[in-house]
């Protein structure tokens, strides 16, 4: 599912993977720990859900990179969620 999208520059001699993302349709996360503010460190975007540089400190691993930002992501979704059907209680979606 995360495929590495690091860029190297052609004078990088350890072609160390910093960079990753996870597709599904239009929801793009992506992961990096080599973003040039927060170097070593975990941080993450998701444009579609509005996830700009969210930075992600407790994460020592790519793993653990990987597993909150789903956390996250889905974290968001439900809270959009829950504020749209505050919107419109009644408005059911096809096939409900």
């Amino acid at each position: 599912m995360w495929k590495d999208v690091t860029s190297y520059s052609q004078s990088d001699k350890e072609r160390k993977p910093t960079a990753f993302e996870a597709v599904s349709g239009e929801l793009r996360i992506y992961i990096t720990c080599g973003h040039i503010h927060y170097k070593g460190d975990w941080i993450m975007h998701c444009k579609a859900l509005g996830i700009d540089t969210l930075h992600m400190k407790t994460c020592k691993t790519q793993d653990d990179a990987e597993k909150r930002a789903i956390h996250n992501v889905r974290l968001k979704l439900e809270r959009l969620i829950e504020s749209l059907n505050a919107l419109s209680p009644n408005v059911k979606l096809r096939g409900e």
